[in-house]
């Protein structure tokens, strides 16, 4: 990599912009802005009729970190130029978690980054690169989404063409992902529900993190659970000293990476900001542990304490899932319909102390202690991580970030989240103080929840050198100051998951 900008991990300013009237996004792709800027690269046909507040937002934020401050106003104002230089492969790297939110009634707004969010972003980095080499927006979602329904429920596929037919730029669109789940009627992996995919143009490099791992040293690694029934390969990837990931090469090959994800709560971390974002560099699910299975006294953190009763019954099922889910074939998903008919009829009387929203969902708690090691490492990954597969003592990437909160989830997140409308978009480039700032807005404590309480600045391979009290916020106006001050009784009051209500928010 050329031209690393190695200050980022020393910035500490974040820049805050909140309207509370822009509680909706543009509905036009590729959502033109409303109004022509003096530095707007397109023709006055790219004006668009529908009022675009995001797009002005954006502006706003860069306008606030004083980039190019000399020349705002004026033709020449090319914000990004310190972060953005012609010839360069520019990765932007959305939230595009699911194509359909799992709430009844729930929308894709408070689900996904909006791609309202992402055309304003775009036009910055093509100002940057004067025609000078590419942008690439890429994802790898959860495992079940339908990649092309996001792309058309966001409009992507028009801001894709946009560019090239405009302005004769490329502009990609990648899933990154080797492989897509589809689940049956049933919720059920069968014999034909592993779809390969194209995957990555660029390949994949597995890193093998070994001891600079934040697995390392965890006791009981071997209950470890990732995105499919069949444990085998998760653990084969982080067993026996090893802790491997799956990173897309087009990820490793840009010199910039742009963060773009969405504001929203999350079961198993607490929330999903820039640090769980980078979930969707990873192109192999199965290298990813979520939690560890079973009770936290038989060495789990799938779920809290269970009386014996239903441990006995959770145990069985679980055993019903290893070996009738594994290597599914006909006779094996008749056995397992049968017994989870009798399971679903036993469930509600043993059961019945628990809430199992809330209790025995999958590592959605706040005990999990393992899917913040996996987030960590993949940060180390972005920060750290060459194209060979290596660590290197120094950033190898340019990296900056803008979140969308314009229409933020909560409570249930990340996959059947409500729709909070905050009309708040932050940017900056230190990925964690921008978090710990996000964090701060929503109500929420870093110091309570697992990743981020672990963080520090004299870590190894630290994401920042910059202590939480010493953060620098430049805000549009005092309403957008109150949420990031030291009054704790003022926030966006956002309701965690349910399996952290009680354990996470500020007091």
């Amino acid at each position: 990599m050329n031209k690393v900008d190695i200050d980022y991990l020393n910035d500490p300013t974040v820049s805050v912009f909140i309207d509370p009237e822009m509680t909706a996004y543009p509905q036009k792709a590729p959502f033109h802005p409303s109004e022509t800027f003096p530095e707007y690269p397109f023709g006055q046909d790219d004006i668009s009729d529908e009022v675009n507040k995001v797009y002005a937002a954006v502006r706003t934020l860069f306008h606030q970190l004083g980039y190019d401050e000399g020349h705002f106003g004026t033709t020449s104002w090319n914000p990004l130029k310190g972060l953005v230089h012609p010839g360069d492969t520019v990765v932007l790297k959305p939230n595009f978690v699911l194509d359909a939110n799992m709430r009844a009634g729930g929308g894709t707004d408070e689900l996904i980054t909006h791609g309202s969010v992402i055309r304003a972003v775009a036009d910055y980095v093509y100002i940057a690169l004067e025609g000078k080499g590419k942008i690439i927006l890429g994802d790898a979602p959860q495992a079940d989404a339908n990649f092309d329904q996001i792309v058309a429920k966001m409009g992507l596929d028009i801001l894709r063409d946009f560019y090239p037919c405009t302005a004769d730029f490329s502009f990609e669109l990648l899933d990154y992902r080797q492989l897509r789940f589809v689940y049956d009627e049933n919720g059920m992996l069968g014999n034909n529900s592993r779809l390969s995919l194209d995957g990555d143009p660029n390949g994949y490099t597995v890193f093998d993190l070994g001891k600079n791992s934040a697995f390392e040293g965890l006791e009981n690694i071997e209950n470890i659970y990732g995105a499919d029934y069949d444990r085998s390969e998760t653990l084969k990837h982080h067993s026996g000293g090893k802790h491997e990931y799956c990173i897309s090469g087009t990820i490793l090959k840009a010199d910039v990476f742009i963060s773009l994800p969405k504001m929203k709560t999350h079961r198993k971390s607490g929330a999903t900001l820039n640090l769980k974002n980078l979930v969707g560099i990873n192109g192999n699910k199965n290298y990813l542990p979520h939690f560890r299975i079973g009770a936290p006294d038989d060495g789990g953190d799938e779920f809290p304490m269970l009386n014996q009763q239903q441990k006995t019954a959770y145990y069985t099922k679980r055993k019903m899932v290893d070996r009738l889910l594994v290597n599914p074939n006909p006779v094996k998903d008749f056995l397992f319909k049968t017994m989870a008919a009798v399971y679903r009829f036993i469930k509600p009387i043993v059961f019945k102390t628990v809430d199992e929203k809330k209790d025995l969902l999958a590592g959605g708690w706040y005990g999990n202690e393992t899917v913040w090691r996996m987030i960590l490492d993949l940060n180390r990954i972005l920060v750290y991580g060459d194209a060979d597969g290596n660590l290197q003592d120094t950033p190898q990437r340019r990296i900056f970030s803008v979140m969308d909160g314009v229409v933020a989830g909560d409570g249930d997140g990340p996959l059947a989240p409500e729709r909070k409308e905050c009309g708040a978009l932050l940017a900056g480039r230190n990925t964690l103080c921008m978090d710990y700032i996000a964090l701060r807005m929503m109500g929420l404590d870093a110091r309570k929840i697992p990743l981020y309480k672990q963080l520090s600045p004299q870590m190894d391979y630290p994401l920042t050198y910059v202590n939480p009290q010493d953060l620098v916020v430049a805000c549009n106006n005092e309403e957008a100051k109150q949420y990031v001050g030291h009054d704790t009784s003022v926030s966006l009051h956002f309701c965690p998951a349910p399996g952290w209500i009680g354990h996470i928010e500020l007091e």
